[in-house]
C-alpha cells in the first residue's frame, strides 16, 4: 500500500514569498559559483597555451620581417643569378644546335648554290617530305643542268619537272615538285 502524504504549507503568503525568494537566491548563488569555478578552471587550462602561442606568433612575425629585409637586400643578386642561368641555358642550346647541323641543311645547301644561271625564288618543305620550289633560269640549258643535278643528288624519291618549264628558250620561270628521302626530311 502506498501512502501519500499531503504537504500543506501553513505559512502566511508574505513568508511564503520570502521563502521562495530565499530558495531562488540560493540556487542563483550556487549556479553563479559553479559558473565562476568552471570559468576559472577553463581559463587556467587555456591561458598557458594562449601565452605560448602569442609568444611564438610574435617571434614568427619578427623572423618574417627579418627575412623580408634580407630578401630585399639580396633580390638584385638573385635576379642576376637567375638571368645568368637563363643565358647559360640558351648558350647550351645554341652550342648543341651548332654541334650537329640538321639533315635539312644538306638539302638547303644544294639550293643555295643551284648552279650557273639558276635562281631559286621559293622553297617549301612540308613535314611529310613533300618539296615544292620555284625559280628562274636564264636559259633552257641552265634549267636542264639544274634538273639533272637534282636527279643525281640522290636526295629525292621522285621529282616532277613539268614540260612547260622547258618550252621557252630564255628567261624561264619554272616549278619543281618532289618527295624527299626520309634521311633528308624534317
Amino acid at each position: 500500500m502506498i501512502q501519500y502524504m499531503l504537504q500543506i504549507n501553513l505559512l502566511p503568503p508574505h513568508e511564503k514569498r520570502a521563502l521562495q525568494m530565499e530558495e531562488t537566491t540560493r540556487i542563483a548563488r550556487f549556479l553563479g559559483l559553479v559558473t565562476v569555478v568552471i570559468l576559472a578552471f577553463g581559463t587556467a587550462g587555456i591561458l598557458p597555451s594562449f601565452i605560448s602561442t602569442h609568444i611564438v606568433r610574435r617571434e614568427l612575425l619578427r623572423s618574417f620581417e627579418f627575412e623580408e629585409q634580407v630578401l630585399k637586400r639580396h633580390s638584385g643578386v638573385q635576379q642576376t643569378v637567375s638571368q645568368a642561368k637563363q643565358t647559360e641555358e640558351s648558350l647550351g642550346e645554341i652550342e648543341e644546335y651548332l654541334a650537329a647541323p640538321p639533315h635539312i641543311w644538306l638539302l638547303l645547301e644544294r639550293f643555295f648554290t643551284p648552279g650557273k644561271g639558276v635562281t631559286i625564288t621559293s622553297f617549301l618543305v612540308r613535314k611529310d617530305g613533300e618539296v615544292a620550289l620555284s625559280g628562274r633560269a636564264e636559259t633552257r640549258n641552265d634549267l636542264l643542268n639544274f634538273e639533272e643535278s637534282l636527279r643525281t643528288s640522290n636526295r629525292f624519291h621522285e621529282i616532277a619537272f613539268p614540260l612547260r618549264n622547258i618550252v621557252r628558250e630564255r628567261n624561264i620561270q619554272f616549278t619543281v615538285e618532289g618527295k624527299l628521302k626520309p634521311e633528308y626530311g624534317l
